[in-house]
């Protein structure tokens, strides 16, 4: 999806914490990232979901998405 020019998002469902590319190994968070994933960081799943449909809505290309979910997510997403 991401070689197509689609933004993917990985949010968390817990209550505290956030999403980073931390582990590898063939399936976590860095390779997700080296296939260019983008990690929601701080924000929550509907918090992401929220910033990614304004996004869409006003047109937003993926580099867009991954300033403004870097930006959002307290710059821990990648």
């Amino acid at each position: 999806m991401v070689e197509n020019g689609i933004p993917v998002i990985i949010a968390s469902r817990c209550h505290e914490g956030r999403t980073r590319p931390i582990y590898g190994g063939g399936s976590g968070g860095k390779d997700l990232a080296d296939a260019g994933v983008i990690f929601s960081g701080d924000l929550s799943g509907l918090k992401a979901r929220i910033l990614a449909s304004v996004l869409l809505g006003r047109g937003a290309g993926l580099e867009d998405f991954r300033r403004e979910f870097e930006s959002a997510a307290g710059g821990h997403s990648g």
